[in-house]
């Protein structure tokens, strides 16, 4: 029961990111979502009929679709096998944020990140209340 509240709240999450970030997604791309958490916005992905790699630290998928488990460190993936990776509320979780980052710019040509949370003395506050940005805050670039 808990598992499918937590589903269902994330569905909603999910597809309003989606809608938010659907125009750095085209249809032939090969996306990698790191640090996926619930899987769910790899599920709807998936369920438009886009490639999508979820990969995380721990599976805490309420889904059918699981995400490979990788140490949070290296990505095992080729160099620029993708050509998306998608970081969604995920650097705040990161122990190393930046090497995070490198190592998406490594796998992927081009990066999404969302970060609707930072790390402030310690603790982590949303971003409306530190910065002037309603979240979630988005970066696409090139790298």
């Amino acid at each position: 029961m808990l598992g499918n509240l937590i589903y269902r709240i994330g569905n909603k999450r999910a597809e309003d990111i989606i809608g938010k970030i659907k125009s750095f997604i085209d249809g032939k791309q090969k996306i990698i979502d790191i640090g996926c958490g619930t899987c769910n916005i790899s599920e709807i992905l998936m369920a438009k009929g886009h490639s999508v790699f979820p990969i995380d630290v721990k599976n805490l998928s309420y889904c059918e679709v699981k995400p490979q488990i990788f140490d949070g460190k290296e990505i095992p993936y080729k160099t620029n096998e993708f050509d998306l990776a998608l970081l969604i509320s995920v650097l705040h979780h990161a122990p190393d944020p930046q090497n995070l980052v490198r190592e998406a710019k490594r796998v992927a040509k081009e990066i999404v990140i969302i970060e609707d949370a930072v790390l402030h003395n310690s603790k982590i506050i949303p971003y409306q209340s530190t910065v002037s940005y309603q979240p979630p805050f988005f970066l696409q670039h090139t790298f």
